[in-house]
């Protein structure tokens, strides 16, 4: 991985969650940075994920220094363990799932959605976290998954409502399917050794898992809304924090918009930094299928995943979309 001036910071995320037990708030900028030509570098929260190299080509293309912003990229293993950093306000933007954001916002936390961070990309041939099954499979339809073992990257989040959407959605009864908690790098190897008879593959994984003879069973984002685009990863913030210093949080959602702009008609351009945010075979990184960046921010995008997310009891009601999306005072 490249010098970006990244921290992997476990030992950060673990002061970040002492201080917002605590109840505390870490230094953020003041209200002039990022509209006088002062600079300012902004704490990102983020994963090892394509996404993150979306905001590096901003950073190149100077939708970011235009207003004084510089980024620092600190990597976590899952979004869940971003929260508590951007709560205590020791990292300005964090990346996640809508879910694991409004089921934060459920429990009260002052988080506040800031800017897309990936959408499904409408191409049913090209799904981005596909159901996977064995190519030698007796599995042909998602009914066929009754009484059978389906691993996703975590329970009670994201994977879990699109895997049990999908099977629903195809006429099968995801309450006869048993679902199991494996890492991504564990997936693959466990469906080949029978431990378990599909999973829900995030890219690259999918990607992989298919050059080796897995196929797709179904493509779970146009399961869950056919030929459109709906929102499931969003940029977000403390929202205390973004009133206080509206200047800073404005700009920075300005340009997070125009490196999504940038990015859906220059994929390749968002292809050529993945490396330096994860290590990839080359020709994985040719054959990814690459998610939607043009969305954006509404309430209409954020509902189907939402809705899906209430009905499998992920959420207890529907967010106030209105209310859970930042603008700027």
């Amino acid at each position: 991985m490249k010098n970006r001036g990244v921290a992997i910071a476990a030992v950060a995320l673990a002061a970040a969650a002492a201080l917002a037990l605590a109840g505390c708030s870490a230094d953020t900028p003041s209200d002039d940075d990022g509209q006088t030509g002062k600079s300012v570098t902004v704490e990102v929260g983020t994963l090892p994920v394509n996404e993150t190299a979306l905001l590096m080509v901003g950073e190149d293309q100077g939708f970011f220094s235009k207003h004084g912003i510089t980024l620092h990229y600190n990597y976590a293993q899952g979004g869940a363990a971003v929260v508590p950093a951007v709560v205590s306000a020791q990292y300005q933007l964090g990346y996640s799932n809508s879910v694991s954001v409004f089921q934060a916002i459920e429990r009260g936390l002052p988080l506040s959605l800031l800017n897309v961070s990936a959408a499904s990309n409408g191409d049913p041939a090209k799904g981005t976290n596909d159901l996977v099954v064995r190519g030698d499979d007796s599995i042909k339809t998602v009914k066929d998954l009754e009484g059978r073992k389906v691993a996703v990257n975590t329970l009670g989040n994201l994977s879990d409502a699109l895997a049990r959407n999908a099977i629903d959605a195809g006429g099968g009864d995801s309450s006869k399917v048993t679902f199991v908690e494996l890492g991504f790098g564990d997936m693959a190897p466990a469906l080949k050794s029978g431990e378990i008879d599909a999973f829900l593959a995030g890219e690259p994984f999918g990607t992989i898992a298919k050059s080796q003879g897995d196929q797709t069973l179904v493509n779970t984002h146009d399961a869950l809304a056919p030929g459109e685009q709906f929102i499931f990863g969003v940029w977000f913030v403390n929202a205390n924090e973004a009133n206080k210093n509206p200047e800073l949080f404005g700009n920075l959602q300005e340009a997070i918009a125009a490196s999504n702009a940038y990015a859906s008609e220059h994929l390749d351009e968002v292809r050529s930094k993945i490396p330096d945010v994860t290590p990839m075979d080359a020709g994985v990184l040719a054959a990814i299928n690459m998610n939607g960046y043009a969305a954006p921010l509404t309430p209409e995008g954020l509902r189907p995943l939402a809705k899906a997310a209430v009905k499998y009891g992920l959420l207890h009601a529907e967010p106030d979309y209105a209310k859970d999306i930042w603008t700027k005072p």
